[in-house]
């Protein structure tokens, strides 16, 4: 039986979105002989980053696409998996399973398995740009991700970056640093 992705589709603020697992079925279904691995390319506990590679191969084991998807603790508690699922699912959309359904092929948005509101996008940016700043900070001083989250409980009582404002995120970078040099 042909999979027909019209019956597996969810509306996300709007919007018909094919989820990752079923991009899967349908590629199996068809394609039932290649495969699909998946490397990690950095996997940084401490620093909460994982960055995933995804390779679909056909049955001679011929390349036939890659995606990679860059996810962080900060952003997702379970960012190895959504790194992951990331990266299958833009390679997936590279060879045509879902591609109408897929935004994150779309630019400008952070998206694994949910859509972004247009409107936020330019806060949402924003924040990704002080998170990464944050990540990068605490890389280049050496200081665990505990010891970082130990910062943000005390002067915010938050316990993840994406439960911070962007006033927030900002403030907690200049404590971080300011903590950061006590400590050098």
């Amino acid at each position: 039986m042909k999979f027909n992705p019209q019956e597996h589709l969810t509306k996300i603020k709007g919007k018909s979105y094919l989820e990752v697992k079923w991009r899967l079925v349908w590629f199996r279904k068809e394609h039932p002989d290649y495969g699909i691995n998946t490397e990690f390319l950095l996997l940084d506990i401490d620093q909460g980053i994982a960055i995933c590679q995804a390779t679909i191969k056909n049955e001679n084991s011929r390349p036939l696409a890659q995606g990679t998807k860059t996810e962080y603790k900060a952003s997702f508690f379970d960012y190895i998996e959504k790194a992951e699922t990331g990266a299958i699912g833009r390679a997936l959309a590279t060879l045509g399973y879902g591609t109408q359904f897929a935004p994150e092929l779309e630019e400008g948005k952070r998206i694994v398995d949910s859509l972004v509101n247009p409107k936020k996008k330019t806060k949402e940016k924003q924040k990704q740009q002080i998170i990464n700043q944050i990540n990068s900070t605490i890389a280049e001083k050496e200081i665990t991700n505990k010891e970082a989250q130990e910062v943000l409980k005390e002067n915010f009582a938050k316990q993840s970056l994406k439960e911070c404002s962007l006033t927030e995120l900002k403030k907690y970078l200049q404590v971080l640093e300011k903590e950061l040099i006590k400590t050098s």
